[in-house]
């Protein structure tokens, strides 16, 4: 009888486990067909399949607020534009259509009506944003040096983003009408590609200080709290987004390859420390974004 209830205990467990890995679809960006396209996976690693296929690169891809849609941005026009489509890649569109800029990094509002990007213009990045379907385009925020990798927190009051501040990028935030300019990193070194939590209530990026490598760390909305949750000697880790409930972060870390190091995406069990490899492609896969849809599968 023991046995039996034990056995039944690890299948629960077993079950649990592979749920938490399986809550989701991941959408990221993969070099493997020799150029970027973009994919998709479940949360566990299973079901990669690609849903772009052009000759030219798609890269920085987010989902939509309900999972209907994903943004990204393509230079499949000859430069950089941003593009939406639907969750299997159909119906793509141009929003922009800027044949003087370079448009990048593309982030939903948490109502699905604005997306704020980053333009190149003048040697140097700006952030704007605009109406879903490309239409009142806005500076949001615009200094003497470059600020890019702008993302919407949840509750659509804050928008968080990389700025060079003194040669550094730092972690800094701006409220969605381009007051409020706070920076929340001051240390040496570079700190990336900032992502929110679901509940609004932590950042997690990429971050170095000067003559290391990249580190994967986390810390509250406000700056306080910064803790370094991957140290990797061996190579950089780039890219990190959150779970939907917190637990994991999916980020982009090199493996050894026949041609040098090749990146692959991850996930860190925040809790036990675990580290899973999701993808083994001979191309880089990256950007990963993390999201439960609420849509009809």
């Amino acid at each position: 009888m023991k046995k039996i209830f034990f056995l039944l205990l690890f299948v629960a467990s077993f079950q649990t486990l592979l749920l938490a890995f399986s809550e989701g679809i991941i959408v990221f960006t993969s070099a493997r067909d020799g150029n970027w396209e973009i994919y998709t996976m479940n949360a566990h690693g299973s079901n990669q399949t690609r849903i772009t296929d052009n000759p030219s690169n798609d890269w920085n891809p987010e989902w939509s607020p309900d999972g209907s849609k994903i943004i990204f941005s393509s230079d499949r026009n000859g430069n950089n534009d941003i593009f939406i489509m639907n969750a299997d890649g159909s119906d793509i569109q141009c929003l922009t259509e800027n044949t003087i800029c370079d448009e990048f990094y593309p982030s939903w509002s948490p109502d699905g009506k604005r997306v704020t990007y980053t333009s190149y213009k003048d040697n140097k990045f700006s952030l704007y944003t605009m109406n879903s379907d490309g239409g009142e385009v806005r500076l949001l925020y615009d200094s003497s040096e470059s600020n890019y990798s702008s993302k919407w927190s949840p509750d659509g009051k804050t928008i968080v983003f990389v700025s060079r501040i003194k040669g550094d990028a730092e972690i800094c935030t701006i409220n969605p009408d381009g007051s409020g300019f706070k920076r929340l990193t001051t240390r040496s070194g570079q700190d990336a590609c900032p992502q929110w939590s679901a509940d609004g209530n932590k950042i997690v990026f990429s971050s170095s200080n000067r003559g290391s490598g990249e580190d994967i760390a986390i810390m509250n909305s406000d700056g306080s709290g910064y803790k370094v949750v991957v140290r990797n000697y061996k190579s950089n880790d780039f890219a990190p987004c959150l779970s939907p409930d917190g637990n994991y972060i999916a980020y982009q870390t090199g493996f050894p390859g026949t041609n040098g190091e090749n990146d692959e995406i991850v996930i860190l069990d925040i809790k036990t420390g675990k580290i899973t490899r999701l993808t083994d492609s001979p191309g880089w896969d990256s950007q990963p974004d993390w999201k439960i849809p609420t849509i009809s599968e």
